[in-house]
């Protein structure tokens, strides 16, 4: 019996041209790649931001910065961040007791965020990051097995900064601050430092009983070292140049008193130089100097005493 070819059609399903057939698995297979990507992204993002790990995390920080022993930190808000693995604290206070300046400091904004590897000393390296009301200041740390290291990239300090930190003003013009602080638990190990200024001024200030206008020093310089734990070495130190009121010159060394730094000895030697106008203007200093003698046109002085109270005389 012959078929009816109506019959065949009525049941034949349509054919896809083979060119479009290819283009359909090929769209098919990509597209399960990307939903499978996408839902793993989403999963470690639901992990991250919904489980409580993270409210685990700033509870263990609180309850760590709050129970610094002597030092009970106290701050607005803490937020910990995955994305640049870290922590970030509001208006964060300082006790006068956590501070070598025996004075409570404030922060707008500390924050320490995961760096990555450090080699030197081998282990992990953080960048922190401390706000005030007029700078930003940023320090690597580096966390080895055995020591730590914090790196103070040059920084700019300006006369409004030590406003914040001293409580006073004592300068006008910036300070460039670069270096280098090894520690062994507690107690300094190394130290690299070094200052430079050209447009280095001090305010009117009292220095014993003398009452000092305004000096344009201008240049200052300071280059310091220590790699025994003990002594930091003053290698060399000038502030002022010859077209300043005074300029001074001098290097020695700290001895330093690792329990309490303000009992650290001080062993300083190195000249100074008057200008004319300047002694003019103070005559009392006139005869100060009128039994001393100069070496290569400066008078010789020595500073010596705990750090907290140094005892500078001429010789």
């Amino acid at each position: 019996m012959e078929q009816n070819p109506s019959s065949q059609n009525q049941f034949s399903q349509p054919q896809m041209p083979e060119d479009q057939a290819q283009l359909a698995y090929e769209i098919s297979n990509s597209s399960k790649i990307k939903i499978f990507l996408f839902t793993t992204l989403f999963l470690f993002a639901g992990l991250f931001f919904n489980f409580p790990l993270r409210d685990f995390i700033e509870q263990k920080l609180a309850m760590a910065l709050v129970g610094l022993p002597n030092c009970p930190l106290t701050y607005k808000s803490l937020d910990v961040s995955y994305l640049l693995p870290g922590a970030e604290l509001k208006n964060l206070s300082l006790p006068s007791q956590c501070s070598p300046l025996q004075k409570e400091m404030q922060f707008t904004e500390v924050g320490v965020h995961f760096v990555g590897p450090s080699f030197l000393p081998p282990g992990i390296r953080f960048r922190i990051t401390a706000k005030t009301l007029t700078k930003e200041v940023k320090i690597y740390f580096s966390q080895g097995l055995f020591k730590s290291v914090l790196k103070i990239p040059e920084t700019d300090i300006s006369g409004p900064l030590l406003q914040e930190i001293l409580g006073d003003n004592p300068i006008k013009g910036n300070i460039l601050i670069e270096g280098l602080v090894e520690l062994k638990g507690k107690n300094l190990n190394a130290v690299d430092l070094s200052l430079q200024s050209q447009n280095f001024i001090t305010n009117p200030m009292e220095v014993q009983s003398f009452l000092l206008p305004e000096l344009p020093f201008k240049t200052l310089s300071l280059r310091a070292k220590m790699d025994d734990g003990r002594t930091l070495q003053i290698q060399n130190f000038s502030i002022g140049d010859g077209k300043s009121p005074i300029s001074i010159t001098g290097k020695g060394k700290i001895n330093l008193n690792q329990q309490v730094l303000d009992n650290s000895m001080l062993d300083i030697n190195g000249g100074i130089a008057f200008s004319s106008t300047f002694l003019e203007q103070f005559s009392i200093i006139q005869l100060l100097l009128a039994s001393k003698q100069q070496v290569s046109g400066r008078y010789q002085f020595t500073i010596k005493g705990a750090l907290a109270f140094p005892q500078p005389s001429l010789l």
